[in-house]
């Protein structure tokens, strides 16, 4: 599992958030070029995409191993936190986000890996619901603990405070 942390306050002996040098550095680059440029709001942008830079590469090495990528564990995430652990492609790409062709696309990708299989709905025809194999669920039910330890490791060291400012600020 990757070592990867997001920075936060309490990282400062001195509990005061230290700018991101990286983050500080291309804010003054841009400040010379064009002096109106509001530094703190380039410090910010470019903090966050560090930031989700860093998880993302922690998430894509986490998930390597299991053939899977993030929109393909986001699939799997839905259809196991859905009511009957099956979802519509409709509510696939509702849930994730997907656009009709590529909720078809992740589920056969996802078929072809033994996750997943497709049932047709009893009561409607034109109804096709993907839903775990027993092989998938049992792999995802092992899969998603680890998954969340990961989150715990990257982010875990936030206070409460903290956690609850990123949320508010990114939600």
């Amino acid at each position: 599992m990757s070592n990867t942390r997001i920075a936060c306050a309490s990282d400062d002996v001195t509990g005061y958030r230290q700018p991101d040098p990286w983050a500080a550095q291309i804010a003054l680059q841009y400040k010379r070029l064009m002096p109106w440029v509001n530094t703190q709001a380039v410090e910010a942008a470019y903090s966050i995409i560090r930031a989700y830079s860093m998880l993302d590469g922690a998430v894509t090495e986490f998930l390597q191993p299991f053939g899977l990528t993030r929109p393909r564990f986001s699939v799997l995430r839905a259809i196991y936190l859905a009511p009957d652990r099956r979802l519509t492609m409709s509510e696939i790409g509702r849930e994730t986000r997907a656009t009709p062709t590529n909720a078809t696309k992740l589920i056969e990708g996802l078929e072809q890996g033994g996750w997943v299989m497709r049932v047709a709905s009893p009561s409607d025809r034109r109804v096709v619901y993907a839903e775990f194999t027993p092989a998938g669920e049992a792999r995802f039910a092992d899969l998603l603990p680890q998954f969340i330890k990961l989150h715990e490791t990257v982010w875990g060291h936030f206070n409460a405070e903290e956690a609850a400012q990123v949320h508010s600020v990114l939600a």
